[in-house]
This record gives C-alpha cells, sequence and structure tokens, in this order.
C-alpha cells in the first residue's frame, strides 16, 4: 500500500513540474486548442501536416512568418517523416500530460504585424479511450493511469478550443457495417459514438463550469482511402457546395452531428483532409520494410501529396482566434 501511494504522490508532483514546460506557458494567447480523436485517427499526421504547410507558406508568401514551438512534442521528426514518405510515430501512450507544440505566427499587414501563438496539443488515443470508458463508470484504474488520466482530463478538458479529428476510413457505410480500418476493440465499434461522447464529455463540462468553448472544428482525416466509395453515395467532401460534407456528416456521425448541433453548426469549421497513400499499379498499398505505408510524393518539392488547401484554411481559422 505504501509504494501504491507513494507512485501517486510521485505521479502528481511529476504532472505540476512538467506542464511548465509546455509553450502556452511561454507566451501570450488567447486560445489554446487541443486535439482529440480515438488511436490511430491521424491527429499526430494532422499535427504535422500543419507544421509542413507552415512551412510551405512560409516559403511563397513574404509577409508570412512562423517558428515552431516543440514543448514536449515530436512534430518537427513528424514533418520531416512526411517529407520523406512515412507517416509520423504515433503519440506514446506514457505521458501525463498531451504533447504539446505551438506555432509562433506573424502576418505583416498594411496596418502593421499581427503576431500570434497558437498553442496546440495531440492527446495519446489510448488515454482519450481510457477517458471515454472512466466517464462511463467502467473503469477501475491502476496507480499510473489513474494519474495520467487526472492530468489529462484536467488539460483537456479546461481548454479553449477544439479540433475533433474523423477517420472517414472507419465510417459504417458498407454492407453489414464492415469497416476499411476498425475502432480499436476496447471501445465502441462505431466511430461516431466514440467521436460523440468525446465531445459530449467536453461540452457537458463546459456548460457545468459556465464557459464555452471559444471555437470546434471537425477534421476529417484519411478521405482519401474512403473517397471512391462515398462517391457512389454522392458525398464528396470537397465539393464547394458542402452538400456532401453534410451528407457524410449525417449519415456516418449521425450523433457527432447532433452534438455539434447543439453547440451551434454555424460556429463549427470543418476541415476534409487526406494523406495520399502510395499504391502499386493493381492498387495494394504500397510498403516500407517496417510494413508502414508509404506516402506519395511530390518529388521535386519534397512535399506529400496531402490537402494542403484545407491545411492553409485551417491556420486561416486558427489565425482568427488571434489576441
Amino acid at each position: 500500500m505504501s509504494s501504491y501511494i507513494s507512485g501517486l504522490k510521485n505521479l502528481v508532483t511529476d504532472a505540476f513540474k512538467k506542464p511548465e514546460e509546455l509553450p502556452h506557458h511561454w507566451y501570450k494567447y488567447k486560445t489554446r486548442f487541443s486535439m482529440f480523436g480515438t488511436v490511430a485517427s491521424g491527429k499526430t499526421s494532422a499535427c504535422s501536416a500543419i507544421v509542413v504547410t507552415a512551412q510551405i507558406l512560409s516559403s511563397q508568401l513574404e509577409g508570412f512568418k512562423c517558428r515552431v514551438l516543440e514543448g514536449s512534442s515530436d512534430i518537427l521528426s513528424g514533418a520531416s517523416l512526411l517529407r520523406r514518405g512515412h507517416f509520423p510515430k504515433k503519440t506514446p501512450v506514457n505521458e501525463q500530460i498531451p504533447f504539446e507544440a505551438g506555432l509562433l505566427i506573424w502576418w505583416d499587414q498594411l496596418l502593421g504585424t499581427k503576431k500570434i501563438h497558437i498553442p496546440i496539443s495531440d492527446t495519446s488515443g489510448e488515454v482519450i479511450q481510457e477517458s471515454i470508458i472512466g466517464t462511463r463508470g467502467h473503469m477501475n484504474p491502476n496507480p499510473e493511469m489513474w494519474g495520467r488520466l487526472t492530468t489529462v482530463g484536467k488539460y483537456i478538458l479546461n481548454c479553449d478550443g477544439v479540433i475533433l479529428v474523423a477517420p472517414a476510413s472507419r465510417a459504417l457505410m458498407f454492407q453489414d457495417d464492415v469497416q476499411l480500418e476498425a475502432e480499436p476493440t476496447s471501445i465502441d465499434y462505431d466511430p461516431d459514438v466514440n467521436l460523440a461522447r468525446i465531445l459530449n464529455t467536453i461540452l457537458d463540462h463546459k456548460d457545468r463550469n459556465r464557459q464555452k468553448l471559444k471555437g470546434l472544428s471537425v477534421l476529417i482525416t484519411k478521405w482519401d482511402l474512403i473517397a471512391p466509395y462515398a462517391a457512389n453515395w454522392g458525398m464528396d467532401l470537397y465539393d464547394p457546395t458542402g452538400q456532401g460534407l453534410k451528407q457524410f456528416m449525417e449519415v456516418c456521425f449521425p450523433a457527432t452531428s447532433m452534438a455539434l448541433k447543439s453547440y451551434g453548426l454555424d460556429n463549427v469549421q470543418f476541415f476534409p483532409s487526406h494523406i495520399q497513400v502510395k499504391r502499386k499499379a493493381n492498387g495494394n498499398l504500397e510498403k516500407w520494410p517496417d510494413g508502414s505505408d508509404k506516402i506519395e510524393r511530390i518529388e521535386e518539392k519534397r512535399v506529400p501529396k496531402y490537402s494542403e488547401s484545407s491545411y492553409v484554411a485551417l491556420i486561416n481559422w486558427l489565425k482568427g482566434f488571434a489576441g
């Protein structure tokens, strides 16, 4: 019992020390964003794609300047891996707080320079899943997991803005509920149920504490995997009218859509995205020697083929929360 109590004390002590090293403590900011999604939903790749996009904008736009604050993350390595055709490594599970990175951005404008700091965290999907289960009263965590959930829970529930990650590849849109990629077995089979539970937990917390999210967006990932099949349903997330995206959310993520409507759909931004995987002539995915998927690249620019315009739009949306 004494070692149990001692372990808890050490976890609490470390948890209160480590946040002082995070970017959101270093610079002033108006809104701190957290990114939520289950295991392998594409959160780390999305964070890395944001950095790649910032690098591209920096090279193309004279008035755009950006510096990456890695904090506790490994986001520069993630961006480098994307450029080399590899998907970034997933967020480690054994962390007491989310991996947080920050973007320090300047826009030179006619009326002066606009400078903002955007802290963005990526929480391990395993921790999110344990939190989903825990909030429903079905978990008796060990000391290590208890310490991690307590710290992570406080962090993510007190964020100012949310980026929800919805993996399109797990959508239930085939006969007999077959999925291209399956949700982890420890949580609900339907990704819509899990995403809605995450969102409802955050919104309930805000309501109880008389707080309001300043910004809420949905980043739909892995669209390239599902796009050929979704076309038969009349769903095109890149349709400028927005009808394809609306139909996809209402058909495949109805519980999440309902929760988003309760928040106020006019205030929610949607960003469809993909990072193009490389395929052989027969349609099979090309693999690296370690078995991971290869990414299509624009070789002469050494950048991945991905939804660059969506990530530009995401950065511009985040710019709106500059203080």
